[in-house]
């Protein structure tokens, strides 16, 4: 087993090369969680692991709750399938606002105020109401409640977290904020090793090869909770070592049978680049500057052999929409170079 084996199971196993799904709910399933914290990322993210992708299905599953933007692993804001919700925000939920008290306290906000803030949210969404932020922050205010500044985002955060609140459709372009338990009413509970195993597995079975580190970070769970969940699923995984390093993927994924050699745009903070801690496989030290911007953000990418060799920008103009690309080491490429993956991005885009 090589390095480029490593790359071509990861390129098939996340429905880049094969496997290509019919749904969005079946591709975020698949997926186990899509960050989603820049929604028109996300939903390339979602179309370009689909067989016939447009923007207007992933809206459309949003609208019909079959998938759910919400705040979950590590705290931030992704995609989640309809069905996955209710086990998996317990699952996070508990570290992540461990992990977030000296924020809160910074920001004066203790558990009285949360009671007081969590009462006024409900009473203000109760009904089937969906409101922008805007319109939230003010009937917070009017009762007394500041959201200034990053008081304001960690209100949100948490009520996330704790699955008070989740996004809704959107509204003249602006996010809508709505109750999850009306929204998406909880239709079972599992048990916490259940839920621990189920992770592990979407991760493992989307993901692999890939170590118990890249888990740990993707996740945000404990080391010790990782591991528990790795062990609770051993009997389904495939153990490769390659340079002395670990990997793990659920059962044998014929994608090391594919050749190298397509090239593909893309998303922003997709899970391709974003899903592991270890990115040294998929991107050269030398360039990790011109993906990852200091502020976090996470570009766009070109992918070629399974490694990012580029970024791309999407440029809307009067009349039609264009593609930027920027390939690292500055050959000149024939017109056809990304010709279909452009096409389909165009394509996605404007459906």
């Amino acid at each position: 087993m090589t390095e480029n084996d490593i790359l071509k199971f990861r390129l098939s196993n996340h429905l880049i090369t094969q496997g290509k799904l019919n749904t969005p709910e079946s591709v975020v399933s698949w997926m186990g969680a899509m960050q989603a914290q820049d929604y028109g990322q996300a939903k390339y993210a979602i179309g370009s692991r689909t067989v016939n992708p447009k923007n207007s299905d992933i809206e459309q599953a949003i609208n019909e709750k079959r998938i759910v933007r919400i705040w979950a692993l590590r705290g931030t804001l992704h995609i989640l399938a309809a069905a996955d919700i209710h086990w998996m925000l317990p699952l996070v939920t508990s570290g992540i606002i461990s992990r977030n008290q000296s924020q809160f306290k910074k920001l004066s906000l203790g558990d009285d105020d949360f009671t007081k803030i969590h009462r006024c949210l409900v009473q203000l969404l109760q009904g089937g109401k969906q409101l922008t932020r805007a319109a939230l922050f003010e009937g917070l205010e009017q009762n007394g409640i500041n959201t200034i500044g990053l008081r304001g985002a960690f209100i949100l955060y948490k009520a996330g977290w704790l699955g008070i609140i989740c996004l809704g459709p959107m509204k003249a372009k602006q996010d809508t904020y709505t109750l999850l338990e009306e929204w998406l009413p909880k239709r079972y509970t599992i048990s916490r090793e259940e839920a621990l195993a189920k992770l592990a597995e979407r991760y493992l079975q989307s993901h692999g090869p890939a170590t118990l580190k890249d888990f740990i970070l993707w996740s945000g769970l404990s080391i010790t909770e990782a591991r528990a969940g790795f062990e609770l699923i051993r009997e389904k995984l495939t153990r490769i070592e390659v340079n002395d390093q670990l990997y793990w993927m659920v059962g044998n994924n014929s994608g090391a049978d594919i050749l190298l050699g397509n090239r593909y745009l893309l998303a922003g903070f997709d899970e391709y680049l974003l899903g592991y801690k270890d990115r040294s496989l998929l991107l050269d030290a030398a360039d990790t500057k011109k993906v990852i911007l200091k502020n976090g953000i996470f570009k766009p990418i070109i992918v070629e052999n399974g490694k990012i060799i580029g970024t791309w920008n999407r440029l809307i103009g009067k009349s039609k929409i264009s593609i930027e690309t920027d390939v690292f080491d500055g050959t000149v490429h024939q017109s056809d170079f990304l010709a279909n993956e452009i096409k389909r991005y165009i394509s996605f885009a404007n459906s």
